[in-house]
């Protein structure tokens, strides 16, 4: 007995059998946290004993989120507590977490720690109120990585387009980052390196403010790029027509006359000088249907246009029409071409309706009649991302007719599909233009330069 009672005692004295949790880690490490990284992690407590147990809380610091897959946790079963990070600053990091749940008589402490590439603000922006939004900007950030591995991408080339002109452009930095300030709006963002180039339209505000792009080096850019020749940047040129305007020309026949003064070897132009290229009456006949909201079309088409109307010269003849369910003409420049003019009714343009093509090209074809250019490039340019609702037979007849009448056709392929590059080649086989397939902003202008002076050259 002697030996018994102590034994007993023991065991009458021991606490009763109560579960256990037990939390697999104790230290979080996020390692290189860059803007495109995960920003959270995971921690798995599992119970080991016989009772039901529960979390209570975590006592974290303000930049942190806290989600429970569950608070209860069965004998033999497990929870997690994801944890979610907003580094306040950039650089090294290190924050304690308590962990408060039934079986521990004190909390578990739980430390998170790295090192962060920038400082993310969980605080919403106070709104200027009674201002108009368009008013508002936002840093925005672009983070560049491999789809191989995920690793930073450095120096990748980014670049902002607004209403089809470069708003600014900069380059990733040893994180594969890039932060720029933004005006709310939409954009059409194009990042590049190496061979690898995507283009994203998107919507800036303060909450949609990050992009990240997966770029593979191993990606050809695609055929675009054989079309493209080297193009300088235009630099300012004297011009013909820069009398005070009480002594500009009157009509087309004063015009004429005066073109007809011009010493085509003491007047240059970068891109098209005048003895080497003819005058343009070019009209640019643009779809404007539903589908060109999509993809960044509409943008990437305005990009296309912009940049050669950078390139015209006062003597060129630039007429827009837009079409989709109807036709409308927005601006016509016989003569004296207005350059700011132009390029404001393109960035008004905006997408919705069918595309009925078919009437379109007639009257396009009427109005490159009207303002015909003798031993000129009389060139109608159709812009468009889709095949036509309407028959493909009417569309090659009048494209016949113009044809005719000295007036060519180019057809400009936005994002088009295998169908859409079928349909349109057999209206250029009616002409003596080509069809011009656009896929990134950064080719955009340059093909579409280079079939002007094709059909312009003397």
């Amino acid at each position: 007995m002697k030996f018994f009672v102590p034994f007993l005692f023991l065991l009458l004295s021991a606490p009763l059998a109560k579960g256990q949790l037990q939390m697999q880690k104790t230290e979080l490490d996020f390692g290189l946290l860059r803007r495109a990284d995960a920003h959270w992690m995971d921690v798995e407590i599992i119970n080991t004993g016989s009772n039901v147990e529960y979390i209570f809380r975590v006592d974290a610091p303000k930049n942190t989120d806290i989600k429970f897959s569950s608070k209860e946790i069965a004998p033999g079963d497990n929870a997690f507590i994801r944890i979610a990070y907003s580094p306040a600053k950039e650089g090294k990091f290190k924050e304690e977490l308590l962990v408060h749940a039934s079986a521990w008589d004190s909390p578990e402490k739980l430390e998170l720690v790295g090192e962060s590439t920038h400082a993310l603000s969980t605080i919403l922006p106070c709104p200027n109120f009674g201002s108009e939004q368009s008013t508002s900007s936002s840093a925005f950030h672009v983070s560049v990585q491999s789809i191989k591995d995920n690793s930073s991408i450095v120096d990748a080339d980014v670049v902002f387009y607004k209403n089809g002109q470069k708003i600014t452009s900069s380059k990733t930095d040893s994180y594969g980052e890039l932060t720029s300030e933004l005006p709310y709006g939409r954009y059409l963002i194009t990042v590049r390196r190496e061979g690898s180039e995507i283009d994203t339209a998107m919507y800036v505000n303060a909450v949609n403010n990050h992009l990240v792009v997966l770029l593979d080096s191993s990606i050809e850019i695609g055929p675009t790029e054989e079309l493209v020749t080297a193009r300088n940047t235009p630099e300012p040129v004297k011009q013909p027509f820069s009398e005070p305007v009480d002594k500009k020309p009157k009509n087309d026949e004063e015009i004429a006359t005066r073109l007809d003064s011009i010493d085509v070897d003491k007047v240059e132009y970068n891109d098209l000088p005048l003895k080497e290229y003819k005058p343009n009456n070019l009209v640019f006949l643009v779809d404007i249907s539903a589908s060109m909201k999509q993809r960044g079309k509409l943008e990437l088409m305005k990009i296309a246009i912009i940049e050669l109307l950078e390139v015209l010269r006062p003597m060129d003849r630039f007429t827009l029409i837009s079409y989709a369910s109807d036709t409308e003409v927005l601006m016509q420049t016989a003569s004296n071409y207005d350059r700011e003019a132009c390029i404001e009714a393109i960035q008004k343009l905006s997408a919705g309706g069918e595309t009925a093509g078919a009437r379109a090209i007639k009257k396009a074809g009427n109005m490159a009649l009207k303002n015909f250019v003798e031993d000129g490039n009389n060139q109608i340019v159709l812009a468009t991302d889709g095949a036509f609702n309407e028959e493909i037979d009417k569309a090659v007849r009048y494209t016949r007719k113009n044809k005719r009448k000295e007036i060519g056709m180019s057809i400009v392929g936005v994002k088009c599909g295998p169908f859409t590059e079928k349909q349109m080649t057999i209206l250029v086989e009616e002409s003596n233009g080509k069809f011009i397939p656009i896929q990134l902003a950064s080719h955009a202008g340059d093909v579409l330069v280079d079939e002007i002076k094709r059909t312009s050259r003397r």
